[in-house]
């Protein structure tokens, strides 16, 4: 039609690329050549081109009116892998072997992104207005947020690493509860690092500590000053100079006076977490100049986790959120529901799992009332997830997605892809 395909012997697809409208006629003869030159650079269609890639336009092939996106995998990954990487699933209409095969040779992987910002339902329908209970306001949460700071060559990454963007790029993606656990290093307040697990096995944070990270935190919220954010704080512990773990008590005066001295607002009382409104909450954590963060206590605090071990394959997650949502109405708390895989060695991260979240969430009313949807993989169908909830995220939408892409580069999943997606 409108639109060029180029061809070579090792084709596997096409992907066309629109003429772009010439409005002086009288250019045409002298830039026709060129025209139809770029045309053909610019398209993709063979196994081995190196060119640019083109995304597709409004999701066809996909699930839940993605966002469809070429991407060249990295050697030694496959389709399915480039996809979750990069915060979306293979769109099982191409070549069903290209999802799953890593083998050798560049393919392009047609990638479900989700459909991005998209009209906030929730919150601005007025199902949450200020005088709406805190534990009944909807807020995407990031399970283990601060394992984003894993190195790609930690030898703990397989096993702890359940996002690949650090915290900002997590509150661009739409994320506005975060869960963290929490160590005092050498059992100095000073040098509070975040982990995952505990003991000589666990991850511990080298670089990223309380005070070098939060800065970021706190400027992000003063440029979004409608914007409550939340860190919900578990796991708490002090490790001494022999690596010896002490768990304490995440209302430690010592602990929550590091969050204190940052400028961060605390509330660490759960009878009062449990009956404050939203207008209240976000009165309470406006910062003295500006931005509005709060530290609570979380699992095995004031936040009920909903932790269960059980739920390790696809066809466990909806029953466990449907129990959940069942019980979480009569607990009088704020409550978390963990819409992700739990591991059993290896971390499971699914994109796919987070597109059925996206879809339980604006077909039913399956997380009606949900307080914290925690969710693995920010990337997969995040900025989409929080817009529904009601964050405001196209702002922050072109960089949720360059830092998605840089993500799946950094991992070396990703070789090249869209330049129209960012």
């Amino acid at each position: 039609g409108s639109s060029l395909c180029t061809r070579t012997i090792s084709t596997i697809q096409c992907v066309c690329c629109p003429f772009q409208r010439i409005h002086s006629i009288a250019m045409i003869p002298s830039v026709a050549f060129l025209w139809v030159l770029g045309a053909l650079l610019l398209s993709v269609c063979s196994e081995g081109s190196n060119s640019n890639l083109s995304s597709l336009g409004d999701g066809n092939g996909g699930g839940n009116d993605g966002n469809i996106v070429k991407v060249m995998r990295g050697d030694g990954f496959s389709c399915a892998e480039a996809c979750g990487f990069l915060g979306g699933f293979c769109v099982r209409s191409m070549a069903a072997r290209l999802c799953e095969s890593s083998e050798e040779g560049p393919v392009v992987c047609s990638c479900d992104t989700g459909p991005g910002a998209v009209i906030p339902a929730l919150r601005a329908s007025g199902t949450h207005s200020g005088e709406t209970l805190l534990r009944s306001t909807s807020f995407l949460m990031t399970h283990d947020a601060a394992t984003g700071y894993i190195g790609n060559h930690d030898v703990t990454s397989p096993f702890a690493k359940t996002q690949y963007l650090d915290l900002l790029g997590q509150l661009e993606c739409g994320v506005r509860a975060f869960d963290l656990r929490v160590v005092a290093d050498h059992e100095d307040f000073r040098q509070i690092r975040f982990h995952h697990g505990d003991g000589l096995l666990s991850w511990t944070s080298s670089d990223q500590t309380l005070a070098n990270t939060m800065p970021d935190i706190i400027k992000w919220t003063r440029d979004h000053p409608d914007e409550l954010v939340l860190l919900v704080v578990s796991h708490c512990f002090t490790r001494n100079w022999a690596k010896q773990w002490t768990q304490i008590s995440c209302t430690d005066s010592r602990l929550v006076d590091a969050f204190v001295k940052l400028g961060i607002k605390v509330e660490t009382s759960c009878d009062t977490l449990n009956s404050i409104t939203l207008s209240k909450a976000s009165e309470s954590a406006t910062m003295d100049q500006g931005g509005k963060l709060l530290m609570i206590p979380g699992q095995g605090g004031c936040v009920n986790a909903h932790y269960d071990d059980s739920v390790k394959s696809m066809d466990k997650v909806r029953p466990y959120v449907e129990r959940t949502m069942a019980e979480a109405s009569s607990e009088g708390k704020p409550f978390q529901v963990q819409s992700f895989l739990q591991q059993s060695g290896t971390v499971p991260l699914s994109a796919k799992l987070n597109s059925d979240v996206y879809s339980w969430l604006t077909t039913s009313q399956l997380y009606q009332g949900v307080n914290f949807l925690e969710i693995n993989l920010a990337c997969g169908y995040g900025m989409s997830i929080a817009s529904v909830l009601g964050a405001q995220v196209v702002s922050d939408a072109d960089t949720c997605k360059a830092k998605c892409k840089a993500a799946c580069e950094k991992q070396g999943a990703c070789k090249q892809m869209a330049m129209a997606w960012v």
